[in-house]
């Protein structure tokens, strides 16, 4: 028998005025995360509702569990129990439940984050450069990957969500044998800080076709900001994104900015900086707590009341000139 997993701290919260709208994801997404934990959302944050564990459960398991089904439940009913009120999906969602909603045997999209690999140490999100080398790990992430090129349905794949696939052991195997490995239905999503992208342009423009979309944070629109929340690859990076926009196969490319005490005043200078360089759309997140760092850096980095205020008032005009080009997480938005 399946073991379900539990958050006894867990309250679902029902959202009454979300009622007669739909979101497809919990339909189609499923996530996994280091530690091993399912949720059924491409980012946990914004629904953190635990439907498995890989340790004990595989992907098609959790998919298919109590748990899950009264995730899908929750949307169709209009009520979004388990969908966290900083989504920035719950303010764009469809109008119309779908007559007839069909849910698959397996997911559609997932992300695999339980490979923290990483070749920068942004303060934001750690304080060493991790180079994966557990084989328990490794072998985990293997095993995920193989049970979803089992499935026979299309399925689109972020190998490692929680770090730099380019680095990743695991995922750098995926990505050079994919075309050997008779994965047809397996397509990729990228997640990436686009420093090492210049370096494997050969393998990306490779695997281009099988490429739908990357994700790459950025978090300034100068060097010498980018140098205080991400490191000193400036020229790495615009190089690769440069020769990325060259391809004769266009992917689409997300930018994204994690919005910090650092940082804050680049946010009308990022959209303008990456509409010219030929991003398809920014997303903007605030900065989070992990827990890795003291009291006292995170009271140097976050933002003040009075520069939440400026980012708010900021984050306004620019949905307002910019329209679907920005994307922002709800707490931005007055």
């Amino acid at each position: 028998m399946q073991q379900i997993i539990k958050f006894s701290n867990l309250k679902p919260v029902p959202k009454p005025h979300l009622k007669g709208k739909f979101c497809s994801v919990p339909f189609n997404d499923i996530s996994v995360d280091p530690n091993g934990d399912f949720t059924m959302c491409k980012c946990q944050l914004h629904m953190p509702f635990v439907v498995g564990n890989a340790k004990t459960t595989s992907i098609e398991q959790a998919w298919n569990s109590e748990l899950a089904n009264a995730v899908r439940d929750s949307v169709i009913q209009g009520t979004f129990d388990y969908c966290s009120w900083k989504c920035p999906g719950l303010k764009q969602l469809e109008n119309q439940v779908p007559s007839n909603i069909k849910i698959s045997t397996h997911p559609t999209w997932i992300n695999i984050s339980n490979d923290l690999s990483c070749n920068l140490k942004c303060p934001s999100c750690r304080e060493h450069v991790i180079i994966e080398k557990d084989p328990v790990i490794l072998e985990k992430q293997n095993q995920l990957i193989d049970e979803i090129v089992s499935f026979k349905n299309s399925i689109v794949v972020n190998p490692c969500n929680n770090g730099e696939p380019l680095v990743s052991p695991s995922t750098m195997y995926l990505l050079k044998n994919i075309d050997q490995m008779d994965l047809k239905h397996v397509k990729l999503y990228l997640s990436t800080n686009g420093t090492l992208i210049y370096r494997y342009r050969d393998l990306i423009a490779s695997i281009s076709d099988r490429i739908v979309g990357l994700g790459i944070s950025i978090d300034a629109a100068t060097e010498g900001t980018y140098q205080k929340v991400r490191g000193e690859l400036w020229q790495d990076l615009m190089q690769g994104i440069q020769w990325l926009f060259t391809l004769n196969k266009p992917i689409h490319a997300t930018a994204r900015f994690v919005v910090q005490g650092k940082n804050y005043h680049e946010m009308r200078d990022f959209v303008t900086m990456t509409k010219n360089l030929g991003f398809q759309d920014v997303h903007f997140q605030l900065i989070r707590d992990w827990g890795h760092w003291s009291d006292q850096w995170w009271d140097q980095n976050k933002l003040s009341s009075e520069e939440m205020r400026c980012v708010q008032q900021e984050s306004t005009k620019l949905k307002e000139e910019f329209g679907n080009f920005i994307i922002f997480d709800s707490e931005f938005l007055i």
